[in-house]
């Protein structure tokens, strides 16, 4: 009996020091309270946190240091009901230490009871998770933030696993491929590929982690109505806590390819009007200019035609310089046609010529008189012409077409590129003209001084005969004289001819 007593209290001796050892030097704060929550006795823990000694709680009522009604009442509650309570990551401010601001602490309060069922002693525990819950607020936050930007971001982004699926959208992925979120996220990357560009599942997101890591490649994909947008792609590789996924962000460039496109055409535009520029600077004749010019245009522009017409307003004439329709209709050369030959329409045209403005023919066929090789236009397969007027210091001096199977036809490209290469053929055949006058004007002059020369010859070689007969009368003049004073006579008087 003896020897199990004494077992007995050695187990009761070891419990007891297992206890004091956890209550000790547990990192979880304990308290002893009895059922009017005066302390009984603090651990370490307890009262490290409240910056005191352990022995300073004995004795002392719980609610007096730290006044809560609303945690009396779960005291009182738990004291009347004998049922332990736990609180998680409850708000709590220190009265005495305003400095510290909010805590948060998961605490439990369990009723210790006698052998009869009566609560005689409370056990407090605590929990300081203050750093739990502002991490938990600071990840909330962030989260919630990257969810703002990834909802605004004006690229669309998708999260994507490495076999392809997708399982995140934002707004604008939405917007621009035309699906709903709930749709995409049924989908697999290839899924929204061009067909060309398209592989198997599973090898899409893995291939452009292969190929361009993370430098941004340009791709294209394809909306829901099946039209194809270029985008710019960027993926790197995500981690969290559901395992590794890919980020991709993708870029419309729609936009940015127009304006490459255009950049380009435009250069394209200034190397020929450089090239056309150089051919009619190098060109002679008006004709030679106009061939020149013609000879370029279908590399500016899509058209079907185009012609060169020069407009003499005091001879009522309209001369045809070049016209190039294609294989069917060259036409090099003067071509004179009289104005009246154009009907009506020869006013309207000259009109808005003379205001600077482009005349538009929509339709050749509603011509109602038209000479036969505007007709010839018309069964060449042109049905509209553009004809913008060349001008040379307010002087109207011919006009440049541009020709198209029908109005619609016309762009404003095609003004844009018939005015330049007009301006250019203004300044070259007004060149032209004056180069022609001047070498006319030579020509006459060389002329006339070959024929005042001629007539100064003629008078020269008049003169030169007089002196010759001079001479001669001269002579005989003489020999008369000596005659006579041989003759014994004495001429009368000195003759003028021969002086004293």
């Amino acid at each position: 009996m003896d020897q199990k007593r004494v077992q007995t209290e050695r187990e009761l001796r070891q419990a007891h020091q297992l206890l004091e050892a956890i209550f000790d030097h547990t990192h979880l704060m304990v308290a002893y309270l009895d059922p009017q929550f005066i302390f009984v006795r603090v651990n370490r823990a307890y009262a490290e946190a409240d910056e005191r000694e352990p022995h300073f709680f004995p004795g002392k009522n719980h609610f007096e240091l730290y006044p809560n009604p609303e945690n009396e009442a779960l005291f009182r509650q738990v004291v009347e009901t004998g049922q332990a309570h736990f609180s998680f990551a409850k708000p709590f401010e220190y009265a005495e230490h305003p400095e510290r601001g909010v805590s948060y602490w998961d605490w439990s309060l369990a009723p210790v009871k006698d052998t009869g069922g009566d609560v005689v002693g409370l056990l407090l525990t605590l929990l300081n998770v203050t750093e739990r819950v502002r991490a938990e607020e600071a990840l909330r936050e962030s989260e919630e933030r990257y969810r703002t930007l990834f909802e605004q971001a004006n690229d669309a982004i998708f999260v994507n696993r490495l076999d392809d699926k997708i399982i995140d959208v934002n707004r604008r992925a939405c917007e621009m491929l035309g699906y709903t979120r709930k749709e995409l996220l049924t989908m697999y990357v290839p899924d929204l590929q061009a067909p060309e560009l398209r592989g198997p599942r599973g090898s899409a997101i893995k291939r452009e982690l292969e190929q361009h890591g993370g430098t941004p490649f340009e791709t294209t994909d394809i909306r829901r109505d099946g039209t194809r947008v270029p985008v710019e792609v960027s993926t790197s590789r995500l981690t969290s806590r559901e395992g590794e996924h890919v980020l991709s962000i993708v870029r419309d460039i729609t936009e940015r390819k127009r304006v490459e496109q255009t950049l380009w055409q435009y250069t394209k535009r200034l190397r020929i009007l450089r090239q056309v520029d150089r051919a009619i600077l190098a060109a002679q004749s008006p004709q030679e200019i106009a061939r020149a010019a013609l000879r370029r245009v279908r590399e500016l522009t899509p058209c079907l035609g185009s012609g060169v017409t020069l407009l003499d307003l005091e001879a009522r004439e309209v001369i045809l310089l070049a016209a190039d329709v294609g294989e069917s209709l060259v036409v090099s050369g003067d071509l004179r046609l009289p104005m009246d030959a154009f009907g009506e329409e020869r006013d309207q045209a000259i009109a808005l010529f003379q205001r600077g403005e482009a005349y538009v023919v929509e339709d050749l066929a509603t011509l109602r008189s038209a000479p036969p090789v505007v007709q010839s236009l018309a069964a060449a397969g042109l049905g509209a012409v553009l004809n913008v007027p060349l001008i040379f210091q307010e002087e109207l001096i011919g006009f440049f077409s541009v020709g198209a199977e029908r109005g619609a036809a016309l762009s404003q490209e095609h003004f844009e590129i018939a005015q330049e290469v007009a301006d250019q053929l203004t300044v070259a055949l007004r060149q032209a003209r004056l180069h022609e006058q001047v070498q006319r004007h030579a020509e006459e002059l060389e002329a006339r001084v070959r024929e005042r020369t001629a007539e100064l010859r003629n008078v020269v070689n008049l003169m030169a005969g007089r002196e010759v007969r001079m001479a001669e009368l001269k002579e005989v003049i003489r020999q008369l004289r000596a005659q006579l004073k041989e003759a014994g006579l004495e001429p009368i008087a000195d003759d003028p001819l021969l002086g004293p």
